[in-house]
């Protein structure tokens, strides 16, 4: 059976050999494999239950109807919806209970708890594990209002902020003008400073010089990112250098942001002399701009002006004459968040919102906690780069896969480190395009993979 298996699999280890040991212990699984066995399609017609035949002794299928022949009723009532008289059936919420049983009733308090939440949380039962319902300890839950770890998901949905938390959103990349590595770790130090002076409560999260002269640094929101990015001027001023300043190219536009500074339409004025909000204010309306808010900017505990404002015009703005400005949320990937949910996925992930790119980002091809060991890494890299679905689609050029650290947990928090995604870059455009088609939806390492474009640039510069 083994041999019949394999023929219907495509190789994913360099040697493409086919491993019989449990594929459910981490430490003796065998090499990993994209499988189309699923999608539709087996080779020489073998039975997608692993060589069992589907087929009883009387040579009927052991799949139709629940075990009854097709040809027979399944209910002992056939009559036609309108045949049958509504009035005579007792609805569901007035009939009498066999036992002590609200499985359709959801407890006080938990009416919009998910079902997928509920089961999760271990307070219900799950599916073929029959329990009694403590409803005493839900009322308690209910009127408390305590959250412990247990209960928190019951409540809490984090969901939609992690949704629309792209962390790409919270990082630029700053080219140096013939800034020396010193100069650029200097910028960055000030750039701490700079945030904590605008508020005590944001932070510069990371920064690290990227090949040689570009700088990357990472915020802790996108709100004073985009602060950040608006007082370019004023930073350089203050330490006397020069930088090209750029947001990544995974970087989304929202269309509704939580804060209103960080909308699209936003734009930062720069290099202002000195000036008040209401100045500021009838000096655009002289020029034909009105605006839905101004914000100028200045640190908070010296109450300098940095020279910069923020603005949102009541419409489309093109050209401010006398005026230095920038877009600082302006990017080519669009999305309105508040459309993404778990259901919506598969067909979100089919848009082409995304330009094409010679690179593909593959995602929920392994379990983040596996890639800790640096065997199943290589083993990994090795599908990704030698095994015969992948080299069918074109010459690949180099592969990435981001490992977690020691600490690392599976959690909302862990997110953004981008842990559990396999990054491909192919030497043809066309290639990537075939891998888009051809990949997305096969099975790897038992999982459904998902497949999207990913920005060469921020590739090249490991903005992973």
């Amino acid at each position: 059976m083994s041999n019949s298996r394999e023929k219907s699999r495509f190789s994913a280890g360099p040697a493409g050999e086919y491993d019989s040991r449990s594929s459910y212990r981490r430490d003796t699984r065998g090499p990993r494999r994209f499988d189309r066995g699923d999608m539709g399609g087996t080779d020489g017609g073998r039975s997608r239950y692993g060589g069992r035949s589907s087929r009883n002794f009387e040579n009927r299928s052991r799949y139709q109807g629940g075990g009854r022949y097709r040809q027979e009723p399944r209910y002992g009532d056939s009559r036609k919806p309108e045949d049958v008289d509504w009035s005579a059936v007792v609805s569901i919420s007035q009939r009498r209970r066999m036992r002590e049983t609200q499985w359709d009733m959801a407890p006080k308090g938990f009416e919009k708890v998910p079902a997928e939440r509920a089961k999760l949380s271990g307070l219900f039962p799950l599916p073929g594990q029959p329990q009694d319902l403590d409803r005493s300890k839900l009322e308690g839950i209910v009127s408390s209002g305590v959250l412990t770890r247990r209960t928190r998901i019951l409540f809490e949905d984090p969901t939609e902020s992690n949704m629309s938390k792209t962390k790409y959103n919270q990082i630029l990349i700053l080219t140096s003008v013939g800034s020396s590595p010193a100069e650029m770790n200097q910028l960055a130090e000030y750039v701490k400073e700079f945030v904590k002076l605008v508020d005590e409560t944001q932070e510069l999260k990371e920064h690290k010089i990227l090949q040689e002269n570009r700088l990357y640094l990472r915020f802790s929101s996108e709100e004073i990112t985009t602060i950040a990015l608006s007082c370019q001027k004023f930073i350089e001023r203050k330490t006397g250098s020069k930088f090209i300043w750029q947001r990544p190219g995974e970087c989304v536009e929202k269309k509704e942001p939580v804060d209103p500074i960080c909308a699209g339409s936003v734009i930062a004025l720069q290099e202002l002399g000195d000036c008040t909000e209401e100045g500021l204010q009838s000096d655009l309306n002289q020029s034909g701009v009105e605006t839905n808010w101004l914000k100028l900017i200045s640190l908070g505990k010296t109450n300098e002006f940095t020279g910069t404002a923020l603005i949102d015009p009541k419409a489309n703005v093109d050209e401010l004459s006398h005026y230095k400005w920038i877009r600082p949320n302006d990017c080519k990937l669009r999305q309105d968040f508040t459309e993404i949910t778990f259901q919506q996925l598969p067909h979100l992930v089919a848009r082409k919102d995304h330009a094409e790119s010679r690179v593909i980002v593959l995602l929920n091809c392994v379990d983040p906690m596996d890639l800790k060991n640096d065997e199943f890494v290589k083993e990994i890299r090795d599908s990704m780069t030698s095994s015969k679905t992948m080299t069918a689609l074109g010459e690949i050029e180099s592969v990435k896969i981001p490992q977690p650290g020691a600490d690392y947990r599976t959690s909302f928090e862990s997110i953004e480190e981008s842990v559990g995604k396999i990054y491909v870059k192919f030497k043809e455009q066309e290639s990537a395009k075939a891998a888009m088609s051809q990949l997305s939806g096969v099975s790897f390492n038992d999982r459904t993979v998902l497949c999207a474009y990913y920005s060469e640039r921020d590739y090249n510069m490991d903005v992973l």
